[in-house]
């Protein structure tokens, strides 16, 4: 299966290409300010190098958080939109789920990925090998985090795994390009193997958001209701 795989739920947003769990092609650019005015064009670049056409996609997959608000944005409505025009399905991808799929098969620890949530918190949830989920995703803060995590798993051992990891008194923390952050060659070959009717495309997110609608006095042109 032809898979475009698209993630930004963080700073780097990144694009890749799959036939089932062949890697194509993939890219990565860091666009701290957001990825609405560079994500198509990447892709484009993308499908040009690997001599796809869309059409010959058979799948999107996306990264649907947790991540942020205004990049999760952007890619579900890219994702959306292709799927549209080139009536084929749009699954999502749990970032989070992405993360802990790059770490090697043999690792037997659980996979504890960690992203940076903004006001001292931290994303985080807990893998096995295979891939399920052993604690669901949720925002922690960051100094107790680690904590939490022995607590809830057991004991068992984890592996931690992600930038914003890097300083915590961590048993042991994994390391790789694809791991520090989500990547969009994860997301593809989780796409590639999910069922469509259990991967919705609907963002993850487990906090509301940080704007606050001012309080605005009453319409002085509404008039009075009859």
């Amino acid at each position: 299966m032809r898979v475009l795989g698209i993630e930004t739920s963080t700073r780097r947003g990144s694009v890749a290409l799959v036939d089932g769990d062949q890697v194509v092609a993939h890219d990565e650019e860091e666009h701290p300010q957001g990825h609405d005015a560079h994500l198509l064009a990447q892709i484009e670049r993308l499908l040009q190098r690997a001599t796809w056409s869309r059409q010959s996609l058979e799948r999107v997959a996306a990264s649907v958080g947790p991540g942020s608000f205004t990049g999760l944005r952007v890619g579900l409505a890219v994702a959306e939109g292709l799927g549209l025009a080139l009536g084929i399905q749009v699954v999502g991808v749990c970032s989070l789920r992405a993360m802990a799929a790059a770490v090697p098969p043999g690792e037997q620890r659980l996979r504890c990925p960690m992203l940076g949530a903004g006001q001292n918190q931290v994303f985080t949830a807990a893998y096995d090998s295979s891939g399920e989920e052993r604690w669901s995703p949720r925002a922690l803060p960051r100094g107790s985090v680690l904590g939490e995590l022995r607590s809830a798993l057991a004991g068992h051992p984890i592996l931690v795994l992600g930038e914003t990891s890097f300083g915590l008194e961590a048993d042991s923390v994994f390391r790789s390009e694809w791991t520090d952050l989500p990547h969009a060659v994860l997301t593809a070959r989780l796409g590639a193997r999910a069922i469509w009717s259990e991967a919705p495309i609907q963002a993850l997110y487990l906090r509301p958001p940080n704007a606050v609608l001012p309080e605005l006095p009453p319409n002085p042109l509404a008039g009075n209701p009859r």
